[in-house]
C-alpha cells in the first residue's frame, strides 16, 4: 500500500484476515516497489493496492506489458501479474462487481 489512507484501508480486510501487516511504500519510490516485489521468492504472491496513475507504470516495470492508463473513475480493475523472469511476465485485467 502507499503511504494514503485510502490504499491502505483497502487492503486492510485481506491483511487482517491473513494476519499480516502490509508494507507501506511511499507513492514517489516506485523503485523500491519494484524492487521489494522482484526480490521475493519464486512461487509468492503479492497484492498491491496503488493509485489510477501508477498501476499501468508497476505493471510494465514488472512484466513488460503495457496496459492502458486507468482513469480515476475506474474502481473496479483487478490486475493480476505473472512474473516469468528476465523482466517478462502475463498480465490479465479483471473487472469486479456489478457490470
Amino acid at each position: 500500500a502507499s503511504e494514503w489512507k485510502r490504499t491502505q484501508e483497502t487492503l486492510a480486510p485481506l491483511a487482517a484476515q491473513a494476519e499480516i501487516t502490509p508494507l507501506v511504500v511511499p507513492a514517489g519510490k516506485m523503485d523500491d516497489l519494484i524492487a521489494h516485489l522482484l526480490a521475493l521468492p519464486p512461487g509468492s504472491r503479492a497484492v498491491v493496492a496503488s493509485h489510477s496513475n501508477l498501476v499501468h507504470v508497476i505493471v510494465e516495470r514488472l512484466s513488460g506489458v503495457k496496459v492502458p492508463v486507468l482513469t480515476d473513475l475506474e474502481y473496479d480493475r483487478l490486475v493480476v501479474v505473472t512474473l516469468l523472469g528476465d523482466g517478462k511476465g502475463e498480465v490479465v485485467v479483471l473487472r469486479y462487481g456489478q457490470q
